[in-house]
């Protein structure tokens, strides 16, 4: 059975930067993201699955896929934990004692890369983050196995609402060029494909390499653990929140994402209707 260790930065105040959804106030809305996250986390990834028999009026056991952990890394007390008793035993809580918590991701890093060797995957997700897939890890593997463990596949962050002309909406479009070759030249002109349960897909080097998220098997992690600039503080990718999730990434390895017309190939869900609201 394979292991998964997955880090999740949670950090809130009361009052703060209004732009951050962890400094803007709404708790209960900050709790309800952190439970989806790791809600979904274990009905993809987790064990206890069952099966209703109707005829024996039954659970019967169902196979289990993967050992699950989930970490969650907090600065001190300014955290909404509390929120979520029901989930108190789904989590192990780390307390990283930093000075400014936008590096929490860091943090994140620091322990993944302490426990690098002891799990098959290991992941980072942003508190406000649902994955959906429960073939989300394959896919990944098959990425890898095709075209090396030098690239990473990124998946596409999504909001979604019933109203309104659009209705799913990918956040992570195209940015500045500079912002990412600054850090890794990308290559515009090369495309990759392979056929994935009868579907062919394209994939490109990102030209938005942020998600938010990262998702690594054993070899990735080991060798992105063992480069000088693992888990040091930096803003150099847009800033501390962007860097923390993709700026290590940038600097090791060749991100990819879909091709634009696969956007729904690999995808992970961003909690409520930030972005899909400022296009009307």
């Amino acid at each position: 059975m394979a292991s998964i260790l997955i880090t999740i930065p949670h950090y809130f105040q009361e009052r703060g930067d209004p732009r951050y959804a962890s400094t803007n106030g709404n708790s209960s809305e900050r709790a309800k993201a952190l439970g989806a996250a790791m809600s979904g986390l274990y009905r993809c990834f987790g064990r206890g699955i069952a099966e209703y028999s109707i005829e024996k009026r039954a659970a019967t056991p169902g196979p289990e896929r993967y050992e699950l952990t989930i970490a969650v890394v907090t600065n001190k007390d300014d955290h909404l934990l509390s929120f979520l008793p029901e989930q108190k035993g789904l989590y192990k809580h780390v307390v990283a004692e930093i000075d400014d918590p936008m590096f929490l991701g860091f943090a994140c890093q620091r322990y993944l890369g302490e426990l690098a060797g002891r799990y098959d995957w290991y992941g980072f997700m942003e508190d406000d983050l649902i994955v959906h897939d429960p073939f989300l890890l394959a896919k990944l593997n098959h990425f890898s196995r095709t075209f090396g463990n030098d690239k990473v596949l990124q998946p596409n962050r999504f909001e979604c609402r019933v109203t309104g002309t659009i209705k799913t909406f990918y956040v992570d479009g195209p940015i500045r060029k500079g912002a990412v070759d600054k850090i890794r030249p990308i290559q515009l002109g090369e495309r990759l494909s392979c056929s994935y349960l009868g579907r062919e897909i394209e994939f490109i080097e990102a030209r938005n390499p942020h998600s938010g998220c990262y998702f690594l098997n054993a070899q990735q992690m080991a060798y992105w653990a063992s480069q000088e600039y693992f888990a040091k503080p930096s803003s150099a990718f847009i800033g501390p929140l962007e860097s923390a999730a993709t700026l290590g990434l940038l600097q090791t390895f060749r991100v990819f994402k879909t091709a634009p017309r696969y956007l729904d190939y690999l995808e992970i869900e961003h909690y409520g209707n930030k972005f899909i609201s400022g296009v009307g």
